[in-house]
């Protein structure tokens, strides 16, 4: 149920807008219009109803940047989430990492002066925005926070023109749930197969 919800979240979040490639065809004046009139290249968008629908055909180059985010943001959540419910797969992985830095039942305490949250922060921002920099639990948390909302910045907008043309929308979930997978596939690899459950 955790795991779909995720999905769905990221899903959800990864919702973004871009220009509609389908092009209805008026018939109502009984003109004729061909692709080259309409200014559509050959090949690029083909015949569905009324309507001349063009098909998701992602650009690797252009889509690259967006998957890498999201699948550091992923590896980031996976070790986050091994560090707080199952330690003892990091700690055989890393024997010897530092315990004050990466085990987070005592690192929360390098939030503050001497660890002793009575003597207040140990710099301006440590119990708040640079947590992260503090111990290994905030540490991932900020990697995948600022990973995953870098994302919008870096992949292709996308937008439907009209909320009737589910062409459209399905195109846009598809996307998504591609996102989505890639994401699922950043926090499998480092929660399942970087720390397994044996061995």
């Amino acid at each position: 149920m955790k795991s779909l919800f995720t999905t769905l979240l990221i899903s959800g979040c990864l919702y973004v807008s871009a220009q509609s490639d389908t092009i209805p065809l008026l018939n109502k004046s009984k003109v004729t219009y061909t692709l080259k009139d309409i200014g559509v290249k050959d090949n690029q968008y083909k015949f569905r109803g009324r309507y001349l629908v063009g098909s998701w055909q992602p650009n690797i180059k252009k889509e690259l940047p967006g998957l890498a985010a999201l699948f550091v943001s992923g590896m980031a959540i996976g070790v986050n989430n091994t560090l707080i419910h199952h330690p003892n797969r990091f700690w055989r992985a890393h024997p010897n990492a530092n315990r004050q830095f990466w085990d987070p039942s005592i690192s929360w305490t390098n939030k503050y002066m001497n660890g002793d949250p009575n003597q207040g922060a140990l710099f301006w921002g440590s119990t708040n925005i640079f947590a992260g920099v503090t111990d290994g639990y905030h540490l991932t948390k900020s990697i995948h926070d600022v990973f995953l909302l870098s994302t919008f910045l870096v992949i292709p907008s996308e937008y439907c023109q009209s909320p009737r043309n589910r062409h459209c929308w399905l195109r846009l979930f598809a996307r998504a749930a591609l996102y989505g997978v890639v994401y699922k596939a950043g926090f499998y690899a480092t929660y399942s197969i970087a720390y397994p459950k044996r061995g």
